[in-house]
């Protein structure tokens, strides 16, 4: 089952009515620090909400909590989840995932992806489909994919995890 990105709605509900459920509150600008962190992502949300609440003194989670615990998720997601969602992608689909990362990463025309590519659209759509079937990119639009996962063009930059593919 796959999970779909939330609205900054959607999201502020799902990490805010639990914690009020238990008594616990979100200072001004901790919920919307939450929210911009996750990205739309539910498992984000849920792990940013976790380690803000481990931050917090008390029953209150404040802006300060939530970056402190943004920067813990960040080291495990980092650690843990994108290398794992990038382990057994092969050669071409590594280099369909870097060119759409090179062109921004949202909203990118299949033209502008294959002339990056340097190559014809047949050759690629196996390495697209299968960052398609791996959630990994979406379709935007007719012709036009962005990357799904929230944070993984800042991921590829970072760790350089896509060099030499």
């Amino acid at each position: 089952m796959r999970l779909y990105r939330l609205d900054h709605e959607s999201e502020a509900k799902a990490i805010g009515e639990p914690a009020h459920a238990l008594g616990v509150t979100f200072e001004a600008g901790a919920e919307q620090a939450a929210v911009e962190f996750a990205d739309g992502s539910p498992y984000f949300l849920q792990l940013i909400g976790e380690q803000a609440w481990e931050e917090a003194v008390g029953q209150s989670i404040t802006r300060d909590d939530v970056v402190r615990a943004a920067r813990q998720v960040s080291r495990r997601l980092d650690e843990e989840f994108y290398p794992r969602i990038l382990r057994g992608l092969d050669p071409d689909s590594r280099q369909a995932l870097l060119r759409f990362a090179e062109l921004g990463g949202t909203r990118v025309g299949r033209e502008d992806f294959v002339t990056a590519s340097g190559t014809s659209w047949p050759e690629l759509s196996d390495p697209v489909s299968t960052l398609m079937t791996r959630g990994i990119v979406d379709v935007a639009g007719t012709r036009i994919y962005s990357i799904a996962t929230p944070g993984m063009i800042g991921y590829l930059s970072r760790s350089g995890a896509l060099d030499g593919s």
